[in-house]
């Protein structure tokens, strides 16, 4: 079921502001080439502060999440890699489609 509470509120720094950030859990990726898992938080009440930043090349679909997207949110993703290492990057739903599907978009941040 995609009709998940978050677990926890976390606090996330995004573009110099500080944001509560509801966790929605770690999945096993490890089927993917150097990944391990990955981590969901929404930002809360980001989407007018960074909506407008442009877009990386990361697509990724509202199926791919533990919960269900709504067009104005901001995620934060936490991927682990095999090494240990973690890189964060920040997603929005902004009402584009990709392949036909709903998905959100990549946002270039810079931290």
């Amino acid at each position: 079921m995609k009709d998940i509470k978050p677990t926890r509120v976390d606090h996330i720094t995004l573009q110099g502001k500080r944001y509560a950030a509801s966790y929605y859990g770690k999945q096993d990726i490890s089927g993917f080439k150097d990944y391990a898992s990955r981590e969901f938080w929404r930002v809360e009440g980001a989407y007018g502060d960074v909506s407008k930043l442009p877009l990386a090349n990361g697509v990724l679909p509202y199926d791919q999440y533990p919960t269900l997207i709504e067009e104005g949110q901001i995620f934060a993703i936490s991927f682990t890699k095999t090494d240990g290492s973690v890189e964060r990057e920040y997603y929005v739903a902004n009402g584009k489609k990709w392949e036909g599907r709903d998905a959100t978009w990549q946002l270039k941040v810079t931290e």
